[in-house]
């Protein structure tokens, strides 16, 4: 069962206290996080994986059209 707690780094952590506090994260309060209150860190993290995302749909891109797959 699902028991949201939100972290001081803006995310949250589905499985609870023990979940943030595995992630290296302390608890900011019990329940979601905000959508507009991740900090620098939910921000960068969110980026980054954006930008893995666009990197791999254009090498997967370039595969198809060289006929590689």
């Amino acid at each position: 069962m699902a028991d949201p707690v939100c972290g001081d780094n803006g995310v949250t952590y589905w499985c609870g206290c023990a979940d943030a506090y595995c992630a290296g994260t302390k608890v900011a309060r019990i329940g979601f996080c905000e959508s507009g209150n991740k900090g620098v860190n939910g921000s960068l993290t969110v980026q980054a994986l954006l930008l893995v995302h666009i990197v791999w749909l254009i090498v997967l891109g370039f595969t198809v059209l060289l006929g590689l797959i």
